[in-house]
């Protein structure tokens, strides 16, 4: 079930992560490159917006981009791979209650192929539908009830 959401509402664990050459970076040892960062792309890069969490402990994290799609560790962010979406600009991501395979992104494009709306992956983001239509800026996910998803822009239906 998706919902609207006012827009002054945020989730509380939603983070933002960029860099000066706005890619993701990962940790790595701090005599392989200053400040203990090392760039994992994307390649143009694109800019890093919502990363989300398993509450739960299992170690996958999930960093969505505007322009880059969705990248995913399940390894505690030691190692990251492509998690779907292309290049699409993904403004919003929320994981579902269900677990991490369960994730939603909020994504806008002016492809002419793919609409904006919002999109659900059930299988760790392998396969992604779209679920909602509309510019969704903001998602969240109610962390106790499954399938409950709030979104958040313009036109959303």
């Amino acid at each position: 079930m998706i919902q609207a959401l006012p827009s002054s509402l945020t989730h509380k664990s939603s983070k933002f992560l960029g860099n000066a050459q706005d890619e993701i970076p990962t940790r790595t040892s701090l005599a392989c490159k200053p400040h203990g960062w090392q760039s994992i792309g994307p390649s143009p890069p694109g800019v890093w917006a919502p990363v989300t969490v398993d509450p739960n402990g299992s170690g996958t994290i999930y960093i969505a981009s505007i322009g880059g799609g969705v990248r995913k560790s399940t390894d505690y962010g030691v190692t990251w791979s492509n998690a779907g979406l292309g290049n699409l600009a993904v403004y919003g991501f929320a994981m579902d209650a269900a677990g991490p395979d369960h994730v939603y992104a909020g994504v806008f494009t002016s492809d002419d192929v793919i609409t904006s709306g919002v999109y659900k992956s059930d299988d760790g983001g392998v396969t992604w539908n779209r679920v909602a239509t509309g510019i969704p800026w903001m998602i969240t996910a109610d962390p106790n009830i499954l399938g409950t998803v709030y979104a958040a822009g313009l036109e959303a239906r």
